[in-house]
């Protein structure tokens, strides 16, 4: 755990390490990507000024992906903390304003939000009093029904619901070409980190091509980020 605080609130990285994602994600060029996504959410979660956990899979338990994840949050509240803000590594455009965001509504009572494009959810901020492992771990994690589904169990219960902005999950060579076509010409860091790794895989010149094809000329005035997360 870093940066505690008198805060009430912690914020939950469920996160595997670098070195376990790439084992599973073989279609991913670098694992190096992953250690890009994962050290730029830290910074931001550092940002925010609230105590935080990253978990990986040497610090998950349970025998599947709900079970894990549910227990990582009780194990959170556990701690002490009341309010937990859960998030994955894989939203680079999440901001500092988000979590606070997040953090002030679930002092309000409301189950926050912030639902993915995918139809998932990058963020899930949650008050110890609205959470029951049992319903949590029936929701369709890992599913494009996981939004509606979370917002139908917590529409359930006395608390309301607050949704943050959508954002884009990147987790396939798909998912990464959307986010190249959507970043604007600030976002150098992940505009460089693309164009090195790239070229040092067998992925560049198809990836150029690609680019070339759709319109999209930039790579050698860099661009950002992953190129298959998750």
């Amino acid at each position: 755990m870093k940066n505690r605080s008198q805060h009430n609130t912690a914020i939950l990285l469920f996160a595997n390490s670098a070195s376990y994602e790439w084992q599973w994600k073989k279609t991913i060029p670098k694992k190096e990507l992953f250690e890009a996504l994962t050290v730029h959410t830290l910074s931001v979660i550092e940002a925010s000024g609230m105590p935080y956990f990253h978990l990986t899979e040497k610090e998950q338990f349970g025998d599947s992906f709900a079970e894990r994840f549910s227990n990582a949050i009780q194990w959170t509240f556990k701690q002490g903390f009341d309010q937990v803000i859960t998030i994955g590594n894989d939203s680079p455009n999440l901001t500092v304003g988000h979590l606070l965001q997040a953090a002030s509504n679930i002092s309000q009572n409301s189950t926050v939000i912030g639902p993915s494009s995918d139809g998932g959810i990058y963020l899930l901020g949650i008050h110890k009093s609205n959470f029951d492992s049992v319903t949590f771990k029936k929701l369709p994690w890992q599913h494009v029904s996981l939004l509606k589904a979370t917002e139908e169990r917590f529409s359930q219960s006395m608390c309301s619901i607050f949704k943050l902005d959508a954002l884009q999950d990147v987790d396939s060579l798909s998912d990464l070409k959307q986010f190249y076509r959507a970043l604007k010409g600030s976002a150098l860091f992940w505009r460089q980190l693309i164009s090195k790794l790239l070229q040092r895989t067998g992925h560049f010149n198809a990836f150029t091509a690609w680019l070339y094809d759709s319109g999209h000329y930039s790579l050698y005035h860099n661009k950002g980020s992953p190129l298959s997360f998750a």
